[in-house]
């Protein structure tokens, strides 16, 4: 979920803040790491972003921008040998940067494709494409 505002400068350029709150599913697990059977996983969770866009009008229905700001995640790990399992949350802070291209398909409907990069303290990145909808207020 994102919400933002945009305004426009010239009459091809434009800019904007965004702010978003998203979740992930993703999980790597790990092995006989130190023990054979035992095993080591990290999932991550939510992740909030408040990004600045700058971009260009391309049409009177098109734009093209790319963003960058700070993003946090929550990041869980567990590891299990067997008898006991242990498990740790941290929040992770970084900078995130993107591209994407939007479309206004009337009225107040738009739909946007984004790509983000997001790298966080403790070595931990994330590449990501998204495809959504979005209403105009």
């Amino acid at each position: 979920m994102a919400a933002g505002y945009d305004v426009q400068a010239r009459e091809a350029l434009f800019f904007g803040i965004q702010a978003s709150v998203s979740d992930s599913t993703t999980k790597e697990c790990e092995h006989d790491l130190l023990s054979a059977g035992d095993k080591l996983c990290v999932r991550t969770g939510r992740d909030l972003a408040v990004v600045a866009r700058v971009g260009t009008n391309v049409g009177a229905d098109t734009k093209l921008y790319v963003l960058g700001g700070y993003t946090n995640a929550r990041l869980r790990a567990t590891y299990d040998d067997g008898v006991n399992k242990d498990s740790a949350g941290t929040n992770v802070d970084g900078f995130r940067v993107g591209a994407g291209f939007e479309h206004d398909f009337g009225g107040n409907l738009f739909g946007k494709v984004e790509y983000n990069y997001s790298n966080y303290e403790k070595g931990v990145s994330r590449h990501y494409a998204l495809a959504g909808l979005g209403v105009k207020f």
